[in-house]
């Protein structure tokens, strides 16, 4: 049996769309939180040669080793979180050792974010569960001293865990190329599929360009849902 190339194309053709459907669902983002650390730097640290002359107090405290930390928490998928979703709220867990002298709200979109903390012990501080709508972020100014690490968690319905931000450019440059290897493969595969069949059957070629122009305008909605770079 020979297969002559208009039968390679359509199969070529059809590859393409199922790489089409096959990128559409690996790209398409769903719920999702994310965190950034924009800052991360010490104000003052003593040297070995005079940290017995030298006390820093800190209110009515002494403390060593401070450090300013600017984490920004992003909502960036396409789903909003609600408060009820939070069966566990975000949580900042430093070492053992910190202490979290200072924690506030350094900016926010929208600027209408009603934030609220907790702090169970020295070292760990909650924020509250508030509604995040798709693209909402906050930034949040942490003073801690003895600061070495410190890990970051929540549990949400839907979210498997909070994830290091990754810039829209980064999921742009998959499907750019996604799509393109894709316009490529439906353009040779439909040239094959035109040859291959009478004109009566071309409801055929019909068909399956219709399922890649579904796919296109799929993948379209899906860039116009992100919410966009910060």
């Amino acid at each position: 049996m020979s297969i002559d190339g208009s039968t390679i194309g359509i199969f070529v053709g059809i590859m393409g769309l199922v790489v089409g459907i096959v990128s559409y669902i690996k790209l398409k983002v769903k719920k999702r939180l994310s965190y950034e650390v924009k800052s991360r730097f010490s104000l003052l640290k003593i040297g070995n040669q005079i940290k017995h002359d030298v006390k820093v107090i800190y209110g009515q405290e002494e403390v060593k080793n401070i450090h300013l930390l600017l984490v920004k928490i992003i909502n960036d998928g396409n789903k909003h979180i609600l408060e009820e979703d939070f069966i566990e709220p975000i949580t900042f867990k430093f070492n053992h050792q910190a202490k979290v002298l200072d924690t506030e709200i350094q900016d926010s979109d929208p600027k209408n974010i009603k934030m609220s903390f907790d702090s169970r012990t020295n070292n760990v501080v909650e924020i509250m569960p508030v509604l995040l709508n798709p693209g909402d972020w906050f930034v949040l100014k942490l003073l801690v001293s003895e600061y070495e690490d410190f890990e970051l968690g929540a549990r949400i319905i839907g979210v498997r865990k909070l994830t290091i931000y990754k810039y829209p450019r980064f999921y742009l440059g998959r499907f750019i190329l996604s799509l393109f290897l894709s316009f490529i493969i439906f353009m040779f595969g439909g040239i094959a599929i035109i040859e291959k069949f009478p004109l009566t059957s071309t409801h055929f070629a019909i068909f399956v360009f219709g399922i890649a122009a579904i796919i296109f305008l799929i993948n379209i909605l899906y860039l116009r849902s992100y919410p966009g770079p910060y």
